[in-house]
């Protein structure tokens, strides 16, 4: 008998299992758990088909496929380290090599994986992907306290405590996944005061920590007292309290710049945007925001490359060289690829970008007899500078097939 349940249960969970479309996860998540994952992607990455793209092509099949194939197991376990390398591997390696072995990566993966308004081309990195969409049960579990399988969670592991404020706990592999986006995800929540209602002792409305923490008691009169019990008319009327502040936190409280809207709650809510509500998109975004902001300070602006009217393999060309990693003689030298960096054609200058699509003699003779006779055309010397203008030009369908 006990044979025949065992079985049984065998069975079920190889039917769920199959239902899901990936084993029952027990105990610390392992690389083994998630192979499966990295055949899927690395089939649909290897088909015949794809044989035929070009880079441009290669691109729009590696997004669809990591937005697409990933991004349920994401949502529901963080990924260990190896799986989220090997992903963002296959990813660059098809995008620059397709499915040969030849082939150069014209451009670092940093640069690749920033937003196409920041000069990358918008491909995630699994890793804060995954993580982006753990915060979204990290958010569900805090803002919908009611729901079954929140109750069950914070019964057996929360009890009493503050969700966002506790410690890390180890627990099982759900929970343990949804503390590992919450203590990456922390510095995101803010407390938002809105209509002050908030425990005026107990709750950390001045995110400076609780103030019942900062005195030796709180008198038992004053247990009950809101935020907007003490802070009336934008005063504070700290004779109300029968509990004694200490000089220090009355400085603190007084040196606050308060804004109580009676018609906002007060609530914990997302930085990142104005909404304050949390969504995967804007996770991902703040857990790059240093990175993201360092290179808005550039001075080069990406947007208007991919609005032109041409095709996208124009435009993964047009974004390549404005990167200055088109595969010239000089760029390959100087990656040690080959000894010699003088141009093929006139052997008497380095091939630079410029010279390569513009001051050769061969791509002379080109351009004139396209009409490019200006003077002022030649004498540009940065390459943005240069592209940018004959864009913008009268000629651009010319100036693009020319280049």
């Amino acid at each position: 008998m006990d044979s025949i349940v065992a079985r049984t249960g065998i069975q079920r969970t190889l039917s769920l299992e199959k239902y899901l479309g990936f084993p029952m996860l027990h105990g610390r998540l392992q690389r083994r758990h998630f192979e499966f994952l990295e055949e899927k992607i690395s089939q649909k990455l290897a088909s015949w088909q794809n044989k035929l793209l070009n880079k441009a092509g290669r691109l729009t099949l590696v997004k669809s496929v990591l937005n697409s194939i990933p991004n349920y197991y994401m949502q529901i376990a963080s990924l260990p380290q190896t799986i989220c390398d090997s992903i963002d591997r296959m990813a660059r390696n098809f995008l620059w090599k397709g499915n040969s072995n030849g082939g150069v990566h014209l451009v670092g993966w940093r640069r690749i994986s920033k937003p196409k308004n920041l000069g990358g081309l918008g491909i995630r990195k699994a890793r804060e992907a995954n993580t982006a969409m753990l915060g979204k049960l990290v958010w569900s579990l805090h803002q919908e306290p009611n729901a079954l399988w929140a109750q069950v969670l914070k019964h057996k592991y929360v009890k009493g405590t503050t969700f966002l404020d506790m410690n890390k706990k180890p627990g099982s592999s759900v929970w343990n996944t949804i503390m590992k986006a919450l203590f990456v995800l922390k510095d995101g929540f803010e407390f938002r005061l809105g209509d002050g209602s908030s425990s005026f002792w107990f709750s950390n409305w001045s995110t400076d920590g609780k103030l019942a923490v900062k005195v030796p008691f709180v008198d038992i009169h004053d247990l009950q007292l809101q935020v907007n019990d003490v802070y009336v008319n934008d005063n504070w009327n700290f004779n109300l309290l029968y509990t004694n502040l200490p000089s220090e936190v009355r400085d603190r409280l007084q040196s606050l710049l308060l804004c109580l809207n009676a018609l906002v709650p007060s609530r914990i809510t997302w930085k990142g945007n104005l909404d304050g509500i949390y969504t995967a998109r804007d996770g991902y975004y703040w857990l790059n925001r240093n990175e993201f902001v360092c290179d808005a300070t550039n001075n080069i602006c990406w947007s208007w490359m991919w609005h032109i009217p041409a095709p996208v393999k124009l435009k993964f060309f047009i974004w390549t060289t404005l990167h200055e990693s088109l595969p010239t003689r000089s760029l390959l030298c100087h990656r040690g690829i080959i000894q010699m960096d003088l141009c093929p054609r006139c052997n008497r200058y380095t091939e630079t970008i410029l010279h390569c699509l513009r001051d050769c003699e061969f791509a002379v003779l080109i351009w004139k007899s396209l009409g490019f006779i200006d003077h002022g055309f030649y004498h540009e010397n940065v390459v943005y500078e240069w592209l940018r203008s004959g864009i913008h030009g009268a000629n651009i369908y010319t100036f693009l097939a020319a280049c």
